[in-house]
This record gives C-alpha cells, structure tokens and sequence, in this order.
C-alpha cells in the first residue's frame, strides 16, 4: 500500500489549506448520498463537531431523512448557531444542540443525554496545530481531542446506546503517514505525546489511533455479544475550515479566510489546488451513508471506508496488540474502560428482554426463583443446563445482582469474562464441569 499510501498523505497535506477558498455551491452536479425521507425515522444519532463542515452537513442530511440528531459544539456561541443553521436547512427536523468540550475529561464527565443512541458519530478533529498546544488534562491537543476524548466519550455513553446500534470514528488518509515506531512511542508515553512534536506526525499519529480504536472496539463488541458495529473512514480531502490553524495560526475560520485572501502569493496557488478538494456536501457522503445503513450491527465489508467502500487502511491499524496496548493507556488517563460499559450496555439490553427475576412461567410451571428459572427454561436460557441454585451465595459479587442470560450463554460457550467476575464465571464452570457438561 506503499504509494497509494504516500499519494493520498501528500494529496491532503497539499490540499488542506486549499479548501479554504472553495465554496461548496460548486457542488451543484456532485453526486451526493442522501437517504430517503422518513427513512430514518426512530433512529437517534449523536455526532460530536455539528457546528461545522462535515459534522454540519451530516447533521443537517440525517435530520431530512428523519433521524433525531443530537449535535455537539465546544461553545454555547458556537451551539446556538449550529441550531438556528440545522433549523434554518431542515425546518421540520428533529434537531438538538449540545455544548461539549473533548479536550477536557471532566466536561466529558459531565456531559448526558436522556436519549437512546442508535449512532454515534465521532466526528470532531483538531488538525495540524503549527504549535504545540495541550489539553485541559495536559494531552497533546490533536490527539487528546481527536483520539483520547472520543474513547472517553465513548465510555461515558455506550450504556446509553440501543443495540443494534453504529459508533463510527471519522479518521483521514493521514492514517497512512503514522509509522508504528511514532505510534509506539506515543502510546509509551506518560501522556500520549511524541518525543518531538510535529503538526503532521501529531495529526497523522491521532488518525491512525482512531483506526485503531475502531478495530478494537468491533473485537471487543464480538466477544461480548453486542449487537453492534464500529467503523472507521477517511472522507477525502474536503472543503472545510478544519485547517484553519495553517494558514493564520487561528481557531477562527474568518480571521483564517481573511488571511488567505491578504496574500498575493498564496492565493493564486490555493485556487489552483482548490479544482481538486471535494464540496463539503460530497465529502460527507461516506459518514452519512453508515449512519443511515440498514443493519448497524454489521460492519459489512470491513473496519474502514472510503467513498462509501470498504478500504484497506495504513496496516499498523489492525494491529490487536498495539490496539490492546492503546485502549490500556486511555483508560489509564480517563480512568474510563470500555469492557465495564460493554457490560452496562448488555445488561440494559437485557432488562428490556428478560422476563421478571423473581416469578414466571416456564414450560407451563410457574417458577418461584430465577435459579429455578434458568434450570427448568434450558431452551430459552442456553443449549445447556446447569446448576444455578448452587450460585446464589455468590451473588453478591457480580456487581450486587444476578447474572444476566446473555452473561450465562458466554460463561457456556467459554467466553472471556471480565475481570472483575471472574469468582462467579469460575464457579459456573466448575458447576457445569462437575455435571459432565461440554462447553
């Protein structure tokens, strides 16, 4: 993937500071996805960056197809015009606005939603900052926010997300520029930085993490039996004001713009490269298409996509290892894990599923305990039996409630439990040994 690799690295470096100058009403014959109307009614969608680019256009064509969209913007400022501009677009559109900071763990912390989540996007990014800045839990900014918040995030909400559900991570052809050596010696690092800082390397480094997050998150959702999927993509080189940073050294689009049309050396060649940056409405159609996809517990063709197709990305990205490695570190800085979430998130589902524990009907008996329950009802609780009454002085230490059927079926089919239960899932297999039981 070597050239390709370096063609699609250079081509967006290059292009970056093009897209500046290029209005999207030039996208008047791009061939735009857009769902059909209605088609999205009952799903609720929460996309992180809405106030801008691609994070706008997703929200605004989401909305039209019916979905609720629930967007994020760092300021109440920058909030309140997200929603007057989403409203403005799709007057009958299910919008909601929502101030998060990502470069701060405790405003992660503090940020809720009532709602169920079927998608969420993760789709804000900070992106080759000409300096060295840091976050407010003093992480290097590109990663922090683009990587370590997003992972915080996604802790803090998949409890509250609705299997089947989609978390998609907007990563970039950056992703090809990050070496392993670089990634490695982030993750080692106390705080996620590299030796030397570097506006590309940092930026690059932050694109590939979020690959990798998204490889590791659909490993640990198959062995924990969620209906889920998670995906990654690269939207091509588009025409947003991401790259405000490298021309004016700003975080305000204006003042960048301004900047760019003051120079009579840089203007002429940014009009020039703008003939090859995608319109904004075009480069959101990859991220709008796997929100709106029919079955979002199927990746479908792979971890990453690019216009709209499964793609193969940099290969340091699908390594489970340094990915394992990876997701060890963030939860180590945001003190958050995701397996412990992934068991908040089965157990919700379960609730919903599972009859009462204390009373119901089995095969015709009525059943006075949930371990008589689970023996009687063999069908409907696994292929195999077990001895479940014998459980109940352990009981207490699986989170100070009884195990969950699904949590059941993985104990029988020898899944890896969490650490934490490991005293009940040992017990349950030692039972259904002792019974001569296969697993």
């Amino acid at each position: 993937q070597g050239d390709k690799a370096r063609r699609h690295l250079l081509l967006g470096t290059a292009l970056a500071p093009a897209s500046l100058l290029v209005p999207t009403a030039n996208a008047a014959d791009a061939k735009v996805f857009v769902p059909a109307p209605g088609t999205l009614k009952g799903r609720t969608i929460l996309i992180t960056g809405a106030s801008t680019g691609l994070g706008l256009e997703s929200a605004v064509r989401l909305a039209s197809a019916g979905a609720t969209v629930i967007g994020t913007a760092r300021t109440e400022e920058k909030k309140k015009a997200m929603e007057s501009d989403v409203r403005r677009r799709v007057p009958e559109g299910d919008f909601t606005g929502k101030v998060l900071e990502l470069g701060s763990l405790k405003a992660i912390a503090q940020f809720s939603t009532t709602q169920p989540i079927d998608v969420l996007m993760l789709n804000a990014g900070v992106m080759a900052l000409p300096e060295e800045r840091r976050t407010d839990d003093g992480i290097e900014r590109q990663i922090g926010v683009n990587f370590l918040g997003h992972f915080a995030l996604t802790a803090r909400l998949l409890p509250k997300m609705r299997p089947p559900f989609r978390v998609i991570s907007v990563s970039s052809s950056a992703n090809y520029g990050a070496s392993e050596r670089d990634v490695d010696a982030a993750i080692s690092a106390p705080d996620l930085s590299l030796p030397s800082y570097s506006q590309w390397g940092s930026y690059c480094v932050s694109k590939a993490m979020n690959i990798l997050f998204a490889a590791e998150l659909q490993r640990r959702f198959d062995a924990s039996g969620v209906r889920a999927s998670s995906v990654a993509l690269h939207p091509g080189a588009v025409a947003t004001d991401l790259a405000r940073y490298l021309i004016a050294g700003s975080s305000d689009a204006t003042t960048t713009k301004d900047a760019v049309a003051s120079s009579p050396l840089l203007t002429p060649f940014l009009k020039a490269l703008s003939a090859f940056v995608l319109p904004i409405d075009q480069g959101a159609n990859t991220q709008v298409f796997l929100a709106g996809a029919d079955d979002l517990a199927n990746q479908g063709g792979g971890v990453y996509y690019d216009s709209m197709r499964p793609a193969t990305p940099n290969a340091i990205t699908l390594d489970p290892a340094l990915a394992t490695r990876l997701f060890d570190k963030a939860a180590s800085l945001s003190g958050l894990t995701i397996d412990e979430a992934l068991l908040a998130t089965t157990r919700r589902e379960e609730e919903a599923q599972d009859v009462p524990s204390d009373s119901f009907s089995s095969g015709g008996a009525e059943c006075t305990s949930t371990w008589e329950a689970y023996e009687d009802d063999v069908e409907h609780m696994a292929p195999r039996n077990v001895c479940l009454k014998e459980t109940g002085t352990l009981v207490p230490k699986f989170h100070g409630g009884l195990p969950s059927k699904r949590q059941l079926r993985l104990v029988l089919a020898g899944k890896s439990p969490s650490s934490r239960d490991v005293p009940l899932y040992s017990f349950l297999r030692s039972v259904a040994e002792d019974k001569n039981l296969a697993f």
